[in-house]
C-alpha cells in the first residue's frame, strides 16, 4: 500500500504518494527526496519509510526535532490521521492507496495548492509524487500460511534494479551480494534479507531501517555509504558503497595477525567513523573485525549500522558476545564507551589473531565481568604506551575507567605517537653532534685553546722584558 502524505507550511499544502520499502529524507537541502523549502527545516530533517502498513518517520538530530501530539519524539510509527510537526511544517498521513489506484492517478494529481497560495513548487516545475510502478504480487504462501522462504540469489538474477554478480558473505539474518545497478552502470554490494515479505521478522526490518537512517543522519567517508533501502519480489534490500579489500577479518584470515604499525591507521579510520556516531549521540554495538572494511589503499571504513542505538538506551544483549562489553552483556545503558570496549577487543584480535576472551558465551560473559585482559605476548613489539592504552583505558572492565569516546582514543593516539617520536628526534640530533661535522668543530675549539695559550705566553715573556 502507498502512503498518502500531506506536508503542510504556511500558506502552502502539498502531497505526497510513498510507496513501500523505499526510505526517503525530507528537509531543506535540495537533495532530499521530499524538498520543504521552509527555514525551521533542517537541510536534513527526517526520514519516512512505509513498512507493514504504518509510516515510520524518524529525526536525522535536525534543530527542532520532531513533535507527535505535543511531545518530541526521536523516531515514530503513524497511522492514517497522525500529524507530526517538523519546526513550523505539518507532515499528516491521510491514509492508504492501493497499487492499482495509484498507477490510474494522474501525476498532477500529487500537487494540491490552497488558500490561493502560490503552487510549491513554483509553476511550471512538474509535481512529482514520490513512487515506484505497482510492485509484483507477493509470493506464494507456504505451509504455515506466511511468506515463504526467500531463494538463494544467483548469478544474473535481477533485484529492484540490480543484477546478481556473485555472493560475498552473509551475516545473521541478510546474504551479501556484489551486484550492479543496472541504471547507472555501477558495481554495489547488495544485503537482502534472507526471508522474504513478513517472515522477515521485525527486528529484521528494523535493522534495515536502522542501518539506512544511521547512513543518511551520519554521512562520513570513513562509513560505508549506504544507496538505496528498497522491496522487490517481497524481498527486502539495501545497497551499498562496494569495497574491493574485504573486511579486516578476511584479511586476517588471509594473512594473519597485523603488526601494529600497520594497525594504526586502521585504528584511526574506525575510531574516526564512531567520533562521528558519538558526536551525533549514537552507539555502534556492533565493532568487529567482520565490520571493518578495507580499501584497496588498506584504508578502513565502518559498516553495518543495524544495531545502532541512542547513547544511553538500555542494553538488549544484541551484537557479538566475543567484542560486546560487560555492561551490553548485563542489559545495562550502553553510551560510548561501549564502543571503545568493542574497538579494543578488535584491536587485540588483530593483533594477536584472537580476541582477548575465548571459549563459550557463558565462559565469555564471566569473564568479561571479572577479568582484565592478559598481557600482549612480548615479541610482538607493541610499545609499552599503546599496550597501556588498549588494556587500561579501552578494555576496562568498569566503563568508568575507560575512555569516554573514540575521541578519546584519537587523542590519546595523538599523545602517544608524540611521545614516542621525540625520543627518536633527539637521538637524530645527538648522532649528527659526533659525526663528521661535530669533529671539526670539536678540532676548531681545541686549536682556538692552543693558540690562546702561546700568545698569552708571548705576552707574559714580552712584558716582563
Amino acid at each position: 500500500m502507498y502512503a498518502k502524505v500531506v506536508v503542510r507550511a504556511p500558506a502552502r499544502e502539498r502531497e505526497w504518494l510513498l510507496a513501500p520499502g523505499r526510505l526517503l529524507m525530507i528537509g531543506r537541502s535540495v537533495d532530499c527526496d521530499l524538498c520543504v523549502d521552509e527555514s525551521s527545516v533542517s537541510r536534513r530533517h527526517a526520514t519516512l519509510a512505509v513498512v507493514d502498513g504504518a509510516l515510520h518517520v524518524a529525526d536525522l538530530g535536525s534543530s527542532h526535532g520532531l513533535m507527535l501530539r505535543g511531545a518530541k519524539v526521536a523516531e515514530a510509527r503513524l497511522r492514517a490521521g497522525d500529524t507530526v510537526h517538523l519546526g513550523g511544517v505539518a507532515l499528516q498521513l491521510r491514509g492508504f492507496e492501493p497499487p492499482a489506484v495509484v498507477a490510474a492517478a494522474p501525476a498532477a494529481a500529487a500537487l494540491l495548492a490552497t488558500h490561493g497560495a502560490t503552487p510549491w513548487p513554483p509553476a511550471g516545475e512538474q509535481a512529482p509524487s514520490v513512487h515506484q510502478p505497482a510492485p509484483p504480487p507477493p509470493p506464494e504462501a507456504d505451509a504455515r500460511g506466511g511468506a515463504a522462504a526467500a531463494p538463494e540469489l544467483a548469478v544474473g538474477d535481477t533485484l529492484g534494479g540490480y543484477r546478481i554478480l556473485g555472493r560475498l558473505g552473509a551475516g545473521g539474518y541478510a546474504t551479501v551480494y556484489r551486484a550492479e545497478q543496472v541504471q547507472l552502470g555501477r558495481e554495489v554490494a547488495l544485503k537482502v534479507l534472507r526471508a522474504a515479505g513478513s517472515e522477515a521478522g521485525p527486528d529484521a526490518v528494523a535493522a534495515f531501517l536502522r542501518e539506512a537512517r544511521a547512513a543518511a543522519a551520519l554521512a562520513d567517508p570513513r562509513l560505508v555509504q549506504v544507496f538505496d533501502l528498497g522491496e522487490d519480489h517481497g524481498q527486502r534490500f539495501l545497497s551499498m558503497e562496494l569495497l574491493r579489500g574485504g573486511s579486516l577479518a578476511d584479511a586476517m584470515r588471509r594473512d594473519g595477525p597485523v603488526p601494529w604499525r600497520a594497525l594504526l591507521p586502521i585504528l584511526r579510520d574506525v575510531a574516526s567513523a564512531l567520533q562521528v556516531a558519538h558526536k551525533a549521540g549514537l552507539v555502534h554495538r556492533d565493532v568487529k573485525p567482520a565490520n571493518i572494511l578495507l580499501t584497496e589503499e588498506r584504508r578502513a571504513k565502518l559498516a553495518d549500522l543495524g544495531l545502532v542505538r541512542a547513547a544511553g538506551g538500555a542494553g538488549d544483549r544484541v551484537g557479538t558476545a566475543a567484542y560486546m562489553a560487560p555492561e551490553q552483556l548485563d542489559d545495562a545503558p550502553v553510551d560510548g564507551r561501549a564502543d571503545v570496549y568493542a574497538l579494543g577487543c578488535t584491536v587485540w584480535h588483530a593483533l594477536t589473531g584472537a580476541p582477548p576472551f575465548q571459549g563459550t558465551v557463558k565462559e565469555i560473559v564471566r569473564r568479561k565481568r571479572t577479568e582484565a585482559p592478559p598481557s600482549l605476548p612480548p615479541l610482538l613489539g607493541v610499545p609499552a604506551s599503546f599496550e597501556r592504552l588498549l588494556r587500561q583505558r579501552m578494555l576496562a572492565v568498569d566503563p568508568a575507567e575507560r575512555l569516554a569516546s573514540a575521541g578519546e582514543v584519537l587523542d590519546e593516539l595523538d599523545r602517544i605517537e608524540r611521545n614516542g617520536a621525540a625520543p627518536v628526534r633527539r637521538a637524530t640530533v645527538a648522532r649528527r653532534a659526533t659525526g663528521g661535522g661535530g669533529g671539526v668543530l670539536w678540532v676548531g675549539f681545541v686549536a682556538l685553546l692552543v693558540v690562546g695559550a702561546i700568545a698569552f705566553a708571548i705576552w707574559q715573556r714580552l712584558g716582563g722584558g
